[in-house]
């Protein structure tokens, strides 16, 4: 590869690593035995290397005497906990894919994705706070191919669908059962895990990512940023996210550090007393998050004096001057490394250096990661690598290459170009992007139509169809546009039924009716923070949306009119 070319490779060191999950959990257990792995400071939990690995060959024997097989698909619908670790851990032994899924579903849009993904057996919390999931339970027991439901928590109704995780996991083997026989079928190329990397209405991407994806960029992550058997990491991402995953479990149990879980679901509060208590040295997530915790900083006057944090990623979207400033004087935080990733090839793909300049750090995503090759391409002709500092579609070849998403081979054979000169496989991202002279990874833009809230992907197309079903409302769209704290949120363009009802605000439907009527269905993050009208307010002078000679929505037109005010005014984020 020539240097004025956009194609970069991260290094063949240090080496792969060809193991399980399984395999780990064991070579964990002898190294670290009697070792703290896990601290759930809410649940007043703390669990050795043995421990945890004796619990996840109890579940595995627990879940092969539910009659489960090997490749059968087994979900998990819990908050940050001790129990989804070891049930992770367990169905990893034995080769039970695991499907996780997002704790913000909606009932409908669990069991839409428990039936699509074929799950044979799920475990689910029947509270979190004040949040009962008695709907989603009684609409998984709806789903014919569903043959076991196991409730975590203290609300636990018993029923011939539904078992207490209590019971579930201190049941007695069947005799048959040998352990090591099922472990045999496992190897590295078994799929680990099924992340969902779009909405779950219609038809959902559902990307299947294997231990020997997973584990090395859990191994060069964690190496990147040299964590080792002394570090303590924050659980901060939630479990069901490839961050919070293998940017924060699987960095921390691979390299024989210790995991922090402060709280369910990230608590900012609770995150900086666990910080403060444990002397936490590591924390991963997205910037609002960091943000989150220095404002409660601020607010017990610990700004400054927070001495422990030393490194970690932060992800998902950008991170400006500001951001790394306050990490720094309120947070502590000396080595923050800004990276690039992607669910489809098993997370972390670049990442700055604490030697890189603020500048470096600010405006790049980093280099590659060791044996990932990153390149950019003309968007309509991918074998044409561009120039360096020329946008194009970004292009990732990596070990951790997802095998496909479940179900849908035309969308897998659209997300992969493979290079006729040497057969190497390429992802394509839909992330625009460009490669400096250094090698950097500059991501100016996304090809693809979503929207990054606070590292969350959210996919306007589901939105909008869940708004096209209003009675009042004759056409939607919906984009995203900048906000202070999420780098961007959701915003709703709306065409009523009765043309009479532009000119007259208040007999359209109201903002809080809006958003009930998103919640009603979707997640509530999908919920739009701006809503507009066409023919009121700043749209006043529009009546129609922009649309290009095809029929096309121009979503950048409607961005701009309320931007920079040529719609009729100026839009007040």
């Amino acid at each position: 590869m020539t240097t004025d070319l956009s194609a970069v490779y991260g290094g063949d060191e240090p080496s792969l690593i060809h193991k399980t999950l399984g395999q780990l959990t064991d070579e964990q257990d002898e190294q670290y035995r009697a070792k703290t792995f896990l601290i759930s400071t809410y649940q007043k939990r703390n669990v050795s290397y043995a421990e945890l690995a004796h619990r996840s060959r109890v579940l595995a024997k627990a879940l092969l005497s539910s009659d489960l097989q090997f490749g059968d698909h087994i979900g998990i619908f819990l908050p940050s906990c001790v129990e989804h670790i070891e049930i992770f851990l367990a169905a990893a032994r034995v080769g039970l894919p695991i499907v996780s899924f997002n704790l913000t579903f909606t009932a409908r849009e669990l069991a839409d994705a428990a039936a699509f993904t074929d799950c044979k057996a799920i475990f689910i919390c029947s509270e979190l706070g004040p949040r009962s999931f008695k709907e989603h339970i009684s609409l998984l027991q709806s789903l014919p191919q569903l043959q076991h439901i196991i409730q975590v928590g203290n609300d636990v109704r018993e029923s011939s669908r539904c078992t207490p995780y209590a019971r579930f996991s201190t049941q007695t083997p069947k005799p048959s059962i040998d352990l090591r026989i099922a472990e045999a079928q496992v190897s590295p190329t078994t799929t680990l895990n099924i992340q969902f990397t779009s909405g779950t209405t219609g038809r959902p991407k559902a990307a299947l990512l294997t231990h020997h994806g997973m584990l090395n960029n859990a191994h060069f992550s964690s190496n990147f940023v040299n964590i080792g058997p002394n570090d303590i990491s924050l659980q901060c991402a939630p479990l069901f996210h490839c961050l919070g995953t293998i940017g924060t479990f699987l960095m921390a149990f691979i390299r024989g550090g210790s995991l922090v879980i402060p709280s369910p679901g990230f608590d900012p509060a609770a995150t900086l007393s666990a910080m403060i208590e444990y002397k936490a040295t590591i924390m991963t997530g997205v910037p609002t998050m960091f943000l989150a915790v220095a404002e409660v900083a601020k607010k017990r006057g610990l700004a400054g004096k927070i001495t422990s944090l030393r490194t970690g990623f932060v992800a998902g979207s950008p991170c400006s001057r500001e951001h790394l400033d306050t990490m720094s004087t309120v947070l502590g935080m000396r080595e923050p490394c800004i990276g690039y990733g992607i669910t489809e090839v098993s997370m972390g793909t670049s990442g700055t250096h604490p030697d890189d300049s603020v500048e470096k750090r600010v405006a790049t995503c980093g280099k590659a990661h060791p044996h990932i090759s990153l390149r950019v391409v003309d968007k309509r002709d991918p074998s044409r690598i561009l120039p360096r500092n020329q946008p194009g579609e970004l292009l990732i070849s990596s070990y951790g290459l997802f095998a496909g998403y479940y179900k849908q081979p035309e969308k897998t054979a659209e997300a992969i170009y493979t290079d006729r000169d040497n057969g190497m496989r390429w992802f394509r991202t839909g992330d625009e992007a460009k490669i400096d002279e250094e090698g950097f990874l500059i991501i100016t833009g996304r090809i693809k139509d979503i929207i990054i809230r606070g590292g969350e992907n959210i996919y306007p197309a589901e939105i909008e169809h869940r708004l096209a079903q209003h009675p009042r409302i004759a056409e939607a769209c919906v984009l995203g546009l900048p906000d202070a704290r999420y780098g961007e949120v959701v915003a709703a363009f709306l065409r009523p039924t009765d043309p009479i009802l532009s000119t007259q605000p208040d007999s359209t439907p109201s903002n809080d009716e809006i958003c009930s009527w998103v919640r009603e269905k979707l997640a509530r993050q999908k919920a739009p923070k701006h809503i507009f009208w066409l023919g009121q307010g700043v749209l006043s002078e529009v009546k129609e949306f922009p649309k290009t000679g095809s029929g096309k929505l121009q979503k950048h037109v409607l961005k701009e009119l309320v931007l920079n005010g040529s719609g009729g005014g100026k839009a007040k984020l």
